[in-house]
């Protein structure tokens, strides 16, 4: 039933999709007439394809083994944009009103930070490429390299999701995962899916809020009901007076941790210390592995020279011993007499007339 509506609600794409692969004036335009603060049909979106837009796939090389490192802006300067340029593609197909959505998105973030987005040329190997190939809404976090995709189904154009996503794009993860979210919402993990607990993971101290408080109004806060099996709650507010995953704007501090990842030399020296430190730190631990191999083979060493130390001093002795014996045995040698004794190592001989000892 929720696939016919969906089909239903989309079969004006079919007719009025516009394949033009990058946003145009027009659609700038078109941005300016549509209301922002206007909700999908929740009927439409009832699958939530908004949920887990950050799978698995993104969060479990960042987690590694420790379920507590998550970050949740990406610090390193190599997953940022550099200079906030985001080259896209814009692949659809997606109507005037979609694109109209995109539009008024991008424009809301490129008129409060210097971040931009931008067509993509020929020459720019790292872009994002906007689709609809799945009923999802979905994002790589921060820079991947090469062509990544930005997922956009069409349950997906309200202008909250669109910021949602964009925001995944320049590298932020969502509110809910700061290191510090305890002090402000409880989880309660009873009520989550199983599959998506992941989901939950807390952020790196050092690497998380770029200096702003807990943001209830961020455009990255899910809702209260987030990942619920049970439609019951997930996320409970410590303040009672918060409401949360209902913005429809970028919040005050959504605008700060923007401008101060990608719009001032201060943060970007204080990243690209970050990224010394952490090589430092991955190259002592590498150090300290490669100094135990080393010492490993140093005891290795000394053993087996030990050992054969231990070989040629018997080895020796028994060379003293032989030359011992043959010393003796030339002191008391018969000159006349050729014959061997079986009881002695000497050998016994008679040397020829005139010859020499």
């Amino acid at each position: 039933m929720l696939f016919l509506i969906t089909l239903l609600h989309n079969l004006p794409t079919l007719f009025l999709a516009q394949y033009t692969p990058f946003l145009t004036d027009e659609d700038f335009i078109n941005a300016t007439k549509i209301n922002l603060d206007e909700r999908l049909d929740p009927e439409i979106t009832k699958q939530d394809y908004f949920e887990g837009d950050i799978t698995n796939e993104n969060l479990q090389p960042l987690a590694g083994t420790d379920t507590d490192a998550l970050k949740n802006s990406v610090n390193l300067l190599s997953l940022t944009w550099p200079d906030g340029i985001v080259p896209y593609v814009l692949e659809g197909p997606y109507t005037w009103k979609e694109r109209a959505h995109l539009a008024a998105a991008v424009q809301a973030i490129e008129n409060k930070t210097c971040v931009k987005f931008i067509p993509r040329e020929s020459n720019e190997t790292d872009y994002i490429l906007i689709v609809s190939r799945q009923m999802e809404c979905s994002s790589f976090v921060g820079r991947r390299g090469g062509q990544q995709l930005l997922n956009l189904y069409h349950g997906c154009f309200d202008h909250r999701t669109i910021l949602h996503e964009l925001l995944h794009v320049l590298g932020f993860y969502h509110e809910h995962n700061r290191f510090d979210r305890d002090k402000y919402v409880t989880i309660i993990e009873e009520n989550i899916i199983d599959r998506d607990k992941l989901q939950f993971l807390k952020i790196e101290e050092r690497k998380s809020h770029l200096w702003t408080l807990y943001d209830y109004d961020s455009i990255l806060h899910y809702n209260s009901t987030a990942f619920s099996k049970n439609n019951k709650e997930t996320i409970i507010p410590k303040n009672k007076n918060k409401m949360i995953g209902v913005r429809m704007k970028l919040s005050l501090y959504d605008i700060s941790k923007i401008n101060k990842l990608y719009c001032t030399e201060s943060t970007r020296a204080r990243m690209l210390a970050e990224e010394l430190l952490d090589k430092v730190t991955t190259l002592e631990a590498d150090s300290n592995t490669l100094n135990e191999a080393v010492d490993s083979c140093k005891n290795e060493l000394q053993t087996r020279i030990d050992e054969m130390s231990r070989k040629m001093a018997i080895l020796e002795h028994k060379l003293m011993n032989i030359a011992m014996e043959r010393r003796a045995c030339r002191m008391f040698l018969p000159t006349r007499t050729i014959r061997t004794s079986r009881a002695s190592r000497c050998r016994w001989q008679r040397w020829p007339r005139g010859s020499q000892r």
